[in-house]
């Protein structure tokens, strides 16, 4: 064999095909591991999305059960006791218009209700609420009762009604939406009914039609990962013409809440595979090798008290996993081609000034496998040696460009690990601050103790000073509440008590700033939670309104009840805030005031006890300049009845 023949068998054998190995199989590993972590993130996604939905569910269980439990609505009982027995009373029609002004008046304060109906232990409709108008009544029965739809004629379906639980939500389909112009288009989503019973017996119900639009934002707002594009359907073996039924798709534009008149399915989908898969498993993966594309799915049941059951799934292009790894094989071949082009080149003209260059690399090599990274290699000899020497050099310098990054990453990850941790240093400082705070408080009543007569200026410092301390000890338990450190206090008190202390220990700012506060709140009125978490609350708000006002500007904070619910509003006539700030107010560490004047942490630490409370806060521009800032409480029956 001749020498370069030789150089080159070797050359080949020693480098090319053992790194050539070493590359497909590492290509081969990562994208295997890619492709695992992206499915993983994929179905991670599904079920947050998942989640998000049944939360949304409950929230409107939650307002049924209240709005079943209202007043006006306990106020029609006696009507419908009557309608029951087969007779109309006299006090009917001025209980119709009064119930029915009610409820056009809740349904247009509730996004996405489509329509409220009352309906009689038959399930006839008696009054109708449709998108916060009322609908007439349009017939009468053979007994003279005033009915707002058709007459149902359906023993099945009133003895489903019948069946219903008591006190709790049921899901089905109301024949009602099968009647009227309005409902020839498909409504995807399911009635909300509620069982309204009266002395042991059952006298009618109480249902709800939503559109969907707060699903569908729940899913339009979700992130793509990869590009893939969402679908949304429903499986109800008990309804054919519902199952398999698409209520949300991308490719289509379908919605919700959209207006339609025809359905599509998922059975039609590559000629039902997706709908045999679907309809086996729970969850999983499917290849749709014709589309190019993997379908990744998740089942979950958004209603209670029934088998229908929702699958939430996401396209994904293929070529969104392997297309980049396809161009690294790619690559791969090529510089192949081209390594196989140098060990040719370096064969044929190897014979010629090659050894003493090749052992002056075999020792560079050497010493930079001892761990010497920053032996570089001076080319010389043949033009083969010389690019040799160069790509060593190269290989060098792009392992020490690597070895820098992933020192930088590992320093990324070492910072996001200290972020981690600031939870927990927060709850150690809440700590550590209690034990100044408990002797500046125990300073202060051993000085009023040893004060005699007189002193009166003296001793009204001191109860400020007991009264800050006692003020900053109720922040840092409300700090270490919010971070889980310490249990709430939830406890029923009076609400203008509550409010006009409140206001004291903000009127000091308030007078210092020349900002006039004004309160108003019912005689009466009580709050249920953590009074002193909800007043650290309200002194965040009515300072911040403090601090944007100017000389002259009042702030005024109001309390009042809304069905089931607590308001507690404070308005300021300040400049309001601009609506790139307004996205970001309750991000943690942000503030809009100068340096030093406030941690960025108020306002997140206010929207963290009011969720605790189970309640909502909402910031508001007004339009003559301001802000409102809305609290809505829920009340707790059982606790406020004592």
């Amino acid at each position: 064999m001749r020498l370069h023949s030789n150089i080159f068998f070797w050359i080949f054998i020693a480098s090319v095909l053992p790194l050539t190995v070493l590359a497909f199989i590492a290509t081969q590993y990562v994208q295997a591991q890619y492709e695992e972590e992206a499915y993983e993130r994929l179905h991670t996604n599904l079920h947050n999305m998942a989640s998000e939905i049944r939360r949304h569910f409950d929230n409107e269980r939650n307002i049924l059960l209240g709005l079943a439990e209202s007043r006006e609505l306990r106020e029609y009982f006696s009507s419908l006791e009557a309608i029951s027995l087969g007779t109309l009373p006299p006090q009917y029609a001025r209980e119709t218009r009064r119930l029915t002004r009610f409820l056009a008046s809740f349904s247009r304060i509730q996004p996405g209700m489509h329509t409220i109906r009352v309906l009689d232990a038959t399930g006839n409709t008696l009054v109708k609420v449709q998108q916060g108008r009322r609908v007439e009544t349009i017939l009468e029965n053979f007994s003279g009762l005033p009915y707002v739809e058709q007459e149902v004629v359906n023993d099945s379906f009133v003895s489903q009604l019948q069946a219903l639980p008591e006190g709790d939500v049921a899901n089905l389909l109301l024949p009602q939406r099968g009647s009227g112009a309005e409902f020839q288009r498909i409504m995807p989503m399911l009635d909300h009914v509620v069982a309204l019973d009266y002395l042991g017996e059952r006298i009618g119900f109480l249902s709800v039609t939503y559109e969907g639009e707060f699903i569908d934002r729940i899913l339009d707002y979700s992130p793509r990962m990869l590009d893939g594009q969402l679908l949304l359907a429903e499986l109800n073996p008990d309804d054919g013409d519902r199952n398999g039924m698409l209520l949300y798709r991308d490719s289509e534009s379908i919605r919700l809440a959209q207006v339609r008149y025809g359905s599509s399915y998922l059975q039609s989908m590559d000629g039902g595979a997706v709908w045999n898969q679907i309809d086996s498993i729970p969850e999983g993966s499917l290849e749709r090798e014709e589309q190019g594309q993997v379908l990744h799915f998740i089942e979950f049941q958004p209603y209670r008290n029934t088998l229908v059951s929702w699958v939430l799934a996401i396209q994904v292009d293929s070529e969104a996993l392997s297309g980049p790894f396809r161009q690294i094989r790619i690559g791969i071949w090529l510089l192949i081609g081209f390594a196989l082009f140098i060990s040719l080149a370096i064969s044929r003209f190897g014979s010629r000034h090659i050894a003493e260059p090749v052992c002056q690399l075999a020792s560079n090599l050497k010493e930079y496998a001892d761990g010497e990274s920053d032996v570089r290699v001076t080319p010389r000899g043949a033009e083969e040696i010389r690019q040799l020497g160069r790509s060593f050099n190269y290989m060098a310098d792009t392992l020490d460009q690597a070895r820098g990054e992933r020192d930088r990453a590992q320093k990324m990850m070492m910072q996001t690990a200290k972020l981690a941790s600031i939870g927990e240093m927060a709850a150690g400082i809440g700590h550590e601050i209690n034990n100044p705070l408990n002797n500046i408080l125990s300073y202060a009543k051993l000085i009023e103790r040893g004060l005699g007569d007189g002193h009166e200026p003296l001793k009204r410092d001191l109860s400020s000073l007991r009264e800050e301390a006692m003020r900053a000890s109720g922040i840092v338990q409300g700090i270490l509440n919010f971070s889980r450190q310490m249990p709430s206090e939830f406890t029923v008190f009076d609400a203008c008590d509550w409010l006009r202390e409140t206001v004291t220990l903000v009127q000091r700012e308030g007078d210092k700033r020349e900002v006039r506060l004004m309160s108003d709140c019912p005689q009466g009125m009580l709050l249920y939670g953590d009074r002193s978490l909800l007043q650290q609350v309200l002194v965040n708000l009515m300072l911040n309104a403090v601090q944007a006002s100017t000389p002259g500007q009042r702030v005024y904070i109001s309390l009042s009840e809304d069905g089931p619910d607590s308001c507690i509003e404070v308005v300021d006539e300040g400049a309001g805030i601009s609506p790139e700030d307004m996205e970001r107010v309750f991000d943690p560490f942000f503030s809009t005031k100068e340096v030093g004047e406030g941690s960025g942490l108020g306002l997140s630490i206010s929207l963290g006890i009011i969720e605790h409370h189970g309640g909502s806060i909402r910031l508001k521009n007004l339009g003559d300049g301001g802000v409102k800032v809305s609290i809505r409480l829920p009340q707790h029956q059982e606790e406020s009845k004592r």
